[in-house]
């Protein structure tokens, strides 16, 4: 049986590479959640508000993470 503790350890050594990871090509974790998100829903729940609600955020906070996105490119 796994401890735990053990398993504690396992997720936050996974949460920190993760996040590391989500610095690469100049983007934030965030935005790269936002296009994990526009990359597997259907067209018409590509909206801001919809990232927003899938998110559990505010919309304004996710709408400035689609600007941005769309400013990089």
């Amino acid at each position: 049986m796994i401890s735990t503790h053990f398993l504690a350890n396992l997720l936050e050594q996974v949460s920190r590479r993760l996040h590391a990871q989500g610095h690469v090509l100049d983007l934030f974790p965030a935005q790269w959640a936002a296009l994990r998100y526009i990359s597997r829903m259907p067209s018409e729940t590509r909206t801001s508000s919809d990232l927003a609600r899938y998110q559990g955020q505010e919309h304004g906070s996710v709408a400035r993470t689609v600007q941005t996105l769309v400013a990089k490119g």
